[in-house]
């Protein structure tokens, strides 16, 4: 059993020293590879962002003739976002 746990311990160890799968190369920058992943999710919610301004703006547009228009111009949209939120 001892020797089956030793050989089990050890598998990690060998699948590392293999060799590369066909079109790819073992990896040898030394980036802070979380860093560069955070700068990427900030970039790209920065323009998910940016967008959902844009659209909101295509369907928002609210009454705004007098107080009551307003309420009545948004009622439909709180109405969609209690269904939403349940």
């Amino acid at each position: 059993m001892f020797a089956s746990l030793v050989f089990l311990g050890l598998l990690p160890v060998a699948a590392v020293k293999g060799d590369p799968l066909p079109g790819t190369a073992p990896l040898t920058e030394k980036a802070d590879f979380a860093k560069v992943m955070l700068e990427g999710l900030d970039r790209w919610l920065d323009r998910e962002s940016a967008a959902v301004v844009k659209e909101r703006q295509k369907f928002a547009k609210p009454d705004v003739s007098s107080p009551e228009a307003y309420q009545k111009s948004l009622a439909p949209k709180r109405e969609r976002l209690k269904t939403i939120l349940g």
